[in-house]
């Protein structure tokens, strides 16, 4: 897919991108850059706003960017901090993650053509990670003001978050995707009182500048709420092999579908969403290639 970077309105995922350090292989990855693929892969245009050292690792993940087809063009180059790495541990196919600090991505600096970039974009995503260094957390603040849409994937992790930082955020933000651990903490920064997930949810947007609200409930699906409405999926069975970037291929697939239609159908979204999700926890690596006929498959054998 080619298209025109100053003319398109792309979706734009912006943070960490970074080697995910398996005990048997190391896989190119980070939640914006799981995002990134998954939208180009549903042949819609979306932009990695990260930065990368100017090492072996750095240029190794542009060179594949590059072979995806994927724009470099907002990917930083840094002298004097590496690519970021995680060490990643399975524990019965849930990921145990040990991440790297002070590395190129901890450092993303803001141009104008970024400020101009999310300024015509479709949505910017974007998650918590991102925001542990000062650096990259001040870019990011700008680049959310220019965004029509700005989509907040709360995506804690351990000791890289705390209350103000995660309030911060959700005030600036119009659209947040969580899983359910994630909103009992959020219930907490918030004192909502409510015990029922769509009352924590409606809540939760009184006291906040939110508009839109997703809440991933692992294998049980996803609830959303949009545009003043709830839907509600209860996900697909599968064998799962590993659920790291499931969440977002889940994400991209849903902001791709409420972002990019003129008249999005929220249930089908959240539907094919959670089908993806599914689909890619049934397979090993965060970003595995799938196939719209897969998708499609595994929604219809839901009548059957």
């Amino acid at each position: 897919m080619s298209f025109d970077s100053t003319t398109s309105k792309p979706i734009v995922c912006y943070g960490e991108i970074l080697y995910d350090v398996f005990p048997d292989k190391k896989l190119i990855g980070g939640a914006p850059f799981n995002v990134a693929q998954r939208i180009h892969s549903l042949n819609y245009p979306s932009i990695l706003v990260s930065r990368v050292g100017n090492d072996s690792d750095g240029k190794q993940a542009l060179s594949f960017l590059q072979k995806q087809k994927i724009p470099i063009d907002f990917i930083q180059q840094d002298k004097n901090h590496p690519t970021g790495k995680v060490k990643v541990i399975l524990d019965r196919g849930n990921p145990i993650y040990h991440i790297l600090k002070g590395v190129a991505w901890d450092y993303i600096e803001c141009f104008n053509d970024l400020d101009q970039l999310v300024s015509r974009s479709k949505a910017l995503i974007f998650g918590s990670l991102s925001s542990r260094y000062p650096q990259s957390r001040q870019t990011l603040s700008k680049l959310i003001s220019f965004a029509k849409n700005s989509v907040f994937d709360v995506n804690l992790r351990d000791p890289y978050y705390d209350q103000q930082l995660i309030k911060d955020l959700i005030e600036k933000t119009n659209f947040l995707k969580c899983n359910d651990l994630e909103l009992e903490i959020l219930c907490r920064y918030y004192s909502i009182t409510s015990r029922e997930l769509k009352g924590q949810m409606k809540e939760l947007i009184n006291k906040t500048n939110l508009e839109h609200v997703c809440v991933t409930l692992g294998s049980s699906g996803a609830i959303l709420y949009f545009n003043q409405r709830f839907y509600s999926d209860d996900g697909f069975p599968v064998k799962v092999v590993d659920t790291v970037g499931a969440g977002d291929s889940f994400l991209g697939t849903l902001i791709h579908g409420l972002y990019t239609h003129s008249d999005p159908q929220p249930q089908q979204v959240l539907e094919k969403a959670n089908a993806m999700g599914a689909i890619v926890a049934s397979k090993s690596g965060a970003s595995p290639a799938i196939d719209q006929n897969e998708v499609n498959q595994l929604i219809d054998s839901r009548s059957k």
